[in-house]
């Protein structure tokens, strides 16, 4: 039973801490924001630029409003997991309020994601389309060659 308290307080904190990572703006190489990067291969006018700058300030506000509970969902968390005796419902309807927030902050993402799709031109949507096949054949060249390194090993 400690065991699987464990594991699941060690994955509540790594779901969590990557979650308030994410909103806090820190810097996370190149994979940064993979929408910025798209976008900006797609050679917008000054006018669609401001446009897509403009939704992206907006969803990072709702974003920030959507997370200001976190510090305390952390705290419950940890007094569930440091007290004598677990509290499975206390647990569950914790889990349930992260999963509606996630849900919310999904939406939030698809929302502007289509908002700034609706910006583009014909030509620029195409594009993207393209950039977007391409990066889907480059990810599965390199699945494909992880399995073949993790199948020469395990020989």
């Amino acid at each position: 039973m400690k065991k699987l308290i464990l594991v699941m307080f060690t994955l509540v904190c790594v779901s969590f801490s990557s979650v308030a990572k994410d909103q806090k703006g820190k810097h996370r190489g190149k994979m940064d924001n993979p929408v910025r990067m798209m976008f900006s291969k797609l050679d917008l006018s000054e006018e669609q630029k401001q446009q897509v700058k403009d939704i992206m300030k907006a969803q990072k506000e709702q974003m920030k409003a959507l997370n200001d509970g976190q510090d305390q969902s952390k705290e419950q968390m940890k007094a569930i997991i440091h007290a004598d005796t677990f509290d499975e419902l206390a647990f569950k309807a914790l889990q349930s309020r992260q999963a509606v927030k996630m849900q919310k902050l999904g939406l939030i993402k698809a929302k502007s994601m289509h908002e700034m799709y609706q910006v583009l031109t014909a030509e620029q949507k195409q594009k993207m389309a393209e950039m977007a096949d391409a990066r889907k054949q480059k990810m599965q060249k390199k699945k494909t060659e992880r399995a073949k390194k993790k199948e020469q090993t395990a020989i």
